[in-house]
């Protein structure tokens, strides 16, 4: 029970993770 809760808190933070790299990226592409 709770595997599918689970899986999703797993693709939100990957969601954000993703998010984090490319904003990191666009401020190394400023600088």
């Amino acid at each position: 029970m709770g595997l599918g809760k689970k899986y999703r808190e797993v693709l939100v933070l990957r969601y954000i993770h993703e998010l984090e790299i490319k904003e990191i990226a666009e401020i190394l592409s400023m600088l």
